[in-house]
């Protein structure tokens, strides 16, 4: 018999071990291409923290940095949300931007989303966007904007989000 010819069953021998291992490989991996699922959410956020005097002015421009400020949050989503604010706002105009640091605590689902935030002000109204990333591997994105209330009453403003879930994380 040829070298040749003792060589061909050996690797025909491996054609089932290949397979079981790429049918192996394939079962595990699925999971992880599966489909990611995503739910909207919306709440109302009610401040409930004093926002104290800016930290400087330069003319006009009112600036803020490192502005602890909690959120009760009432909704699908049920808690607070916890920020750590920087803005620059011009007082005679109302315009600005904002940016800054969230923690959406959500007690009903026993989540803590942690991010970032950044938006601007129209009118003395903030409006921005955020990516925020739970404990349980979901990730959050939305949008917030603030609700004109009457003055006295606490700010309020309006949040709307997708939260994304990973399977097979």
């Amino acid at each position: 018999m040829s070298e040749s010819a003792r060589t061909v069953p050996t690797k025909l021998h491996l054609i089932p071990v290949l397979l079981a291992v790429a049918l192996l490989v394939a079962g595990l991996a699925a999971p992880a291409f599966a489909r990611a699922t995503t739910t909207e959410v919306s709440a109302t956020m009610t401040l409930e923290t004093d926002v104290p005097p800016p930290h400087w002015m330069s003319g006009p421009i009112a600036h803020y940095r490192g502005l602890d400020l909690t959120w009760d949050l009432d909704g699908e989503l049920t808690g607070s949300v916890d920020i750590v604010h920087n803005t620059n706002l011009n007082l005679m105009t109302g315009q600005g931007t904002g940016f800054g640091s969230m923690a959406i605590t959500d007690t009903t689902k026993d989540v803590i989303w942690e991010g970032r935030y950044r938006g601007t002000y129209t009118n003395f109204l903030f409006a921005g966007t955020f990516v925020v990333h739970g404990d349980d591997g979901t990730v959050m994105r939305g949008s917030v904007a603030a609700v004109a209330v009457p003055e006295g009453d606490p700010p309020v403003a309006e949040l709307e989000a997708a939260v994304l879930d990973r399977p097979g994380r």
